[in-house]
């Protein structure tokens, strides 16, 4: 008895021959138009191929679908990411909300495509809608930095340690001293591009306490030195720390020089 295409797709699946699976997942579809497991089958299958044509195949046979789930809307909205339509993107995730608003999971994603959009305020207004957990905090102190407010992000981050304090005792330490030092990190960046000198090297050296190995703190450290005017001081700190740290992790830094501007004297000498 000769195998179905269904049978021939599943089993060009198994053996990663996505081409053939791709031919016998579209006999299939001719033969039974509605069938929304074959079609959902096929989305997973162009998804994979990830051609610009596929792409649009695949949302054309998302549009097909006779009764859209929220995972079809979460896969649509990957689809339009990878097509480069993040306005398309967010507007899926917001369908697939329409039908599970209460999954942190299907919000923090929409976040994530409001971000990568650059909607900020949008993502503001959507972290307003939730509990006013650390988490959801730490967020908000995030967007408002990408915002360029640092003050109201100083302020966020000071609310995440306070939450976070209530944790001493109740969760794992080397976990909470991670999300600690994170925070710390966030904080005495914001306060450091706002030339509170004291306060940031105060977070960086709490942020030290839990990380002690990481570069990345003393080149910071050394950036206030050179807010403060000691050049020599500052050269030997940032030196010292791109000597210590990867490739990558080096030139990251010497990128956010360049980025964040006013460290030009200091970026030239390194």
């Amino acid at each position: 008895m000769p195998y179905s295409p269904m049978q021939l797709a599943e089993a060009f699946l198994k053996t990663g021959e996505l081409d053939d699976a791709l031919e016998a997942l579209n006999q299939q579809l001719e033969q039974e138009p509605q069938d929304d497991e074959a079609r959902r089958l096929r989305i997973q299958v162009l998804l994979r191929l990830n051609s610009a044509e596929n792409l649009q195949m695949a949302l054309t046979d998302i549009e097909n679908l006779s009764s859209p789930t929220v995972e079809d809307y979460q896969i649509a909205s990957i689809v339009h990411e990878r097509a480069g339509n993040l306005d398309a993107a967010i507007q899926a995730m917001n369908q697939a909300r329409e039908h599970n608003a209460d999954d942190e999971r299907l919000t923090e994603r929409l976040l994530e495509l409001m971000i990568a959009n650059k909607s900020y305020q949008d993502a503001l207004n959507l972290i307003h809608q939730q509990e006013q957990t650390w988490r959801w905090l730490e967020r908000e102190g995030d967007v408002l930095v990408l915002m360029g407010d640092d003050t109201m992000a100083t302020a966020r981050y000071g609310l995440v340690l306070a939450q976070l304090a209530e944790f001493e005792g109740q969760m794992r330490k080397d976990y909470l001293n991670a999300l600690k030092a994170r925070v710390y990190l966030a904080r005495a960046h914001a306060y450091r591009r706002l030339e509170q000198i004291e306060t940031a090297s105060e977070h960086y050296q709490a942020a030290k306490q839990v990380l002690p190995d990481d570069p990345t703190i003393d080149f910071n450290l050394g950036l206030l030195a050179f807010l403060e005017g000691d050049f020599d001081s500052a050269l030997q700190q940032c030196q010292d720390a791109l000597e210590r740290a990867s490739s990558h992790l080096a030139e990251s830094m010497r990128d956010s020089l360049k980025t964040e501007g006013g460290y030009q004297e200091l970026l030239e000498a390194l």
